[in-house]
């Protein structure tokens, strides 16, 4: 089943050391900046994790200059999202270990009866001895975000698609983080085009 988000601007999410990528693909005609801009904020549908979004949508625009779902707003924002899906990569990771030696000193001395005596000393030499496969599970979404005119139809005055395989099963951490991101630079214009953004995560 497929939903749809409406925000705009840009993403994710990433954690101790781990950093959440998104591919985008935006555009946007918005006019800055959005001060005491109004906007009404749709969700897709009456579902708990919607209507949570919606409002964590709303309360971004809030910060960011907009006055939301004041009577006869300006903006309709709509938004959607998928149900998260897993998908299992295997990696292959590298075993290393000692695979031989080699001469690391020499010396000779006298036995007791004269004779020459050699003696080595050896190091230990290392390299790939095998291969353990991992399994990691990876969990795909992708969100839409609008920003329309009022009227019937409205125009697209901005137009966000995310998408983002990222081992974070949470769905509250993930689409948060996305949110977050995007909405803390709505006053200024978003990159338009295809590309890959980057965001820590805790």
């Amino acid at each position: 089943m497929k939903r749809t988000l409406l925000i705009s601007s840009v993403f994710f999410l990433s954690g101790c050391g781990y950093h959440f990528s998104t591919q985008v693909d935006a555009y946007d005609l918005l006019e800055r900046p959005v001060a005491n801009k109004t906007v009404a904020v749709i969700p897709p549908d009456d579902s708990i994790q919607s209507r949570y979004l919606a409002s964590m949508i709303s309360d971004g625009l809030i910060k960011g200059g907009f006055r939301v779902n004041a009577p006869d707003s300006m903006f309709t924002l709509l938004f959607n999202y998928s149900d998260r899906r897993e998908n299992v990569i295997v990696e292959s990771v590298p075993v290393t270990g000692v695979i031989g030696y080699v001469v690391d000193n020499k010396s000779t001395s006298k036995t007791t009866n004269g004779k020459t005596h050699t003696n080595y000393s050896y190091q230990p030499v290392e390299g790939v001895i095998g291969v353990n496969e991992q399994q990691k599970s990876y969990f795909f979404r992708s969100m839409t975000v609008r920003i329309q005119t009022k009227g019937t139809p409205g125009k697209d005055i901005v137009k966000i698609d995310m998408q983002s395989n990222a081992p974070v099963q949470s769905d509250q951490q993930a689409y948060s983080a996305m949110v977050a991101a995007v909405l803390s630079k709505i006053d200024s214009p978003l990159r338009s085009g295809n590309y890959v953004a980057v965001v820590p995560w805790n």
